[in-house]
């Protein structure tokens, strides 16, 4: 069942600086919270990438090599590659498949491509976000110091 999701446009001319202040605020959390998801897109992407240029490069080596087998980002052991047709990817939630070279190059392009679909879709949504920020800080610096004038005559 979807959620019914409404939007309602707000003329934020006709708000108190204390609400623009709040307004401020939920969009400054709004956008720390997109850029860390974006910065966690791009990672995955990088990480994709690396694993598409290994997957691609797997057919090059000879079997029975030997190589070294990452444990950690600085830990490794020894190993030989038994075999150079086939590797095994990770499909989600600790599930391994074991795929022919090009069906594993194609899995990884068609994560790349939902990665891909979903950092423009975040980047749009930044965008759209700093431009509402910026709107709302200068309008809230315009309204601020339209009240210290008036304190100031008042005096």
């Amino acid at each position: 069942m979807a959620a019914n999701v409404q939007t309602r446009n707000i003329d934020i001319s006709q708000l108190e600086p204390q609400q623009l202040q709040q307004l401020r605020n939920q969009l400054q959390d709004e956008l720390k919270a997109l850029s860390q998801n974006l910065q966690k897109l791009r990672l995955a992407q990088r990480k994709f990438q690396e694993s598409k240029k290994s997957v691609e490069n797997v057919p090059l080596a000879q079997e029975n090599n030997d190589i070294m087998i990452p444990l950690t980002r600085s830990m490794y052991v020894p190993g030989r590659l038994a075999d150079t047709k086939t590797v095994t990817i990770e499909i989600g939630t600790g599930f391994f498949v074991k795929k022919p070279i090009k069906e594993g190059v194609e899995f990884i392009e068609r994560k790349l491509k939902y990665i891909d679909k979903n950092v423009d879709a975040i980047e749009a949504q930044v965008m759209n976000k700093r431009t509402n920020l910026e709107s709302v800080v200068a309008l809230l610096n315009y309204k601020v110091e339209q009240l210290t004038k008036q304190m100031e005559s008042k005096q």
